[in-house]
């Protein structure tokens, strides 16, 4: 017999609820994540043609960034801004500094690194709360 009292077993990390902010730190990690597919695919099929490597480390970064950024980690933020800054080096070293032909180089990431650099927040507050779940146990 009971006494009446139910116990519940503790929130495990998959039920926990998350924030707005978690959410679409989560969606734009998807994004970004989907993003890089056809570039890590088109980029590899461009190498065996003889081509730029940059597609295929572009998309194989993006989708690094996007896998880390859904889990919730400031890796991910960090692996996009090394993307972001290869895109912009060699953008410069296809076309040199002609600000037409650079904007297919920059102006996507860009839009992209502006949008990663608004979750630090959300970033900082997840990695705290991972940190003191796991202290916590």
């Amino acid at each position: 017999m009971t006494d009446g009292t139910t116990t519940y077993p503790a929130r495990s990390r998959a039920h926990r609820s998350y924030t707005a902010g978690q959410w679409l730190l989560m969606a734009f990690g998807v994004i970004v994540g989907l993003l890089g597919v056809p570039l890590l695919f088109g980029g590899a099929y461009l190498i065996y043609l003889g081509g730029s490597a940059y597609y295929a480390i572009a998309g194989a970064g993006l989708i690094a960034a996007g896998i880390l950024l859904f889990m919730g980690s400031m890796a991910g933020l960090w692996i996009y801004a090394l993307t972001f800054l290869l895109s912009l080096v060699w953008g410069i070293a296809e076309v040199g500094f002609d600000g037409w032909a650079l904007i297919p180089w920059t102006v996507g990431p860009a839009i992209l690194m502006i949008i990663a650099l608004l979750f630090i927040p959300v970033l900082r507050s997840t990695g705290r709360r991972v940190a003191q779940e796991e202290w916590a146990r």
